[in-house]
């Protein structure tokens, strides 16, 4: 892929966020466990997408009942 097919390409994207996240997102959830809200707060991205970082960086994101 030349880089001027691979910028176009790139224009043409959507910049909504994947559908599992907005889903994620609207999902209500009683409490957020402790080091979704640090990510969240410290990146300023949706509850969703830090529930990723989180999980990823091996911290525990399970809900707690």
């Amino acid at each position: 892929m030349t880089p001027k097919k691979y910028q176009k390409a790139q224009d043409n994207q959507p910049q909504a966020p994947l559908p599992l996240f907005l889903w994620a997102d609207i999902v209500r959830r009683r409490t957020r466990p402790i080091a979704i809200s640090h990510v969240q707060r410290l990146y300023k991205v949706t509850p969703s997408v830090a529930r990723l970082y989180a999980e990823l960086a091996g911290f525990c994101v399970e809900d707690v009942t």
